[in-house]
């Protein structure tokens, strides 16, 4: 990314709204500490984990179904 881009992005809100309901999204999960990784708004690797533990958690979260 250009650093022009990245001072504007930094400088702006323009990601506020993504990054509030992010937020929200988390709060609402029980979120208070990071690392904190949720997968398909229903699987969630609290704190650190390996590659294939976060390998394990996609393969899981794409076979599972989609929750919407």
């Amino acid at each position: 990314m250009p650093t022009a881009r990245a001072k504007a992005l930094l400088a702006g809100d323009e990601y506020a709204n993504a990054v509030r309901a992010a937020h929200k999204l988390a709060r609402e999960a029980g979120v208070t500490a990071v690392p904190f990784t949720i997968l398909g708004r229903r699987l969630a690797i609290p704190g650190p984990a390996t590659a294939d533990a976060y390998a394990d958690a996609i393969t899981q979260a794409l076979t599972t179904g989609d929750p919407q």
